[in-house]
């Protein structure tokens, strides 16, 4: 049984998916991404990919350079030199592509959305488009969501009594300030 693979778009797929969790994980850890930083390291997961697709090997060489791999694209993504640290963002970038294969399995085989794709439903040409307006759309929506705990941070519970009735609400933090 022989199956026909590009490596080309193995390549180029890979990339765009590994270029879109960088950018998530940026987001997410609140590091700080560069765009050149993160298509290098996105780069480096990419060839990864074709040499995994590419060369036959055992699954713990697999496993092993999986790993590798997600320490050098994190390194040079983010151009951190500390190894715990390099070591946290790797792990991290593991599980969030964990996540992210589970939701995407998720949307492929309990929605329609995969039967509209077995059947063509999609150009392949529309493939790069449709993962570049999600990692803008998900990245804005990380940051709005970061933006939104930092406000409920500046909020606190608070329960107020007054002759035996109690009521709970919720108001901005007092800092105290006198202007």
């Amino acid at each position: 049984f022989y199956e026909t693979v590009y490596i080309d778009m193995v390549f180029l797929v890979n990339f765009m998916m590994d270029l879109l969790l960088l950018s998530l994980l940026t987001e997410i850890l609140r590091k700080d991404g560069r765009w050149r930083g993160l298509c290098v390291g996105a780069l480096a997961g990419a060839v990864w990919a074709c040499v995994a697709v590419t060369a036959v090997m055992p699954g713990w060489m697999e496993l092993f350079g999986s790993m590798t791999a997600a320490m050098g694209m994190t390194a040079l993504a983010f151009r951190e030199r500390s190894i715990k640290a390099v070591f946290f963002m790797s792990f991290s970038l593991l599980g969030l592509s964990f996540f992210l294969s589970g939701l995407v399995n998720l949307v492929y085989y309990h929605t329609g959305a995969g039967y509209y794709m077995q059947k063509g439903g999609v150009p392949s040409y529309l493939l790069f488009p449709v993962i570049g307006i999600g990692s803008v759309a998900v990245r804005r929506g990380a940051k709005l969501f970061w933006r939104y705990q930092g406000v409920q941070r500046q909020l606190c519970r608070v329960t107020l009594a007054y002759r035996g009735k109690h009521i709970g609400l919720t108001g901005f933090v007092d800092t105290g300030n006198r202007l």
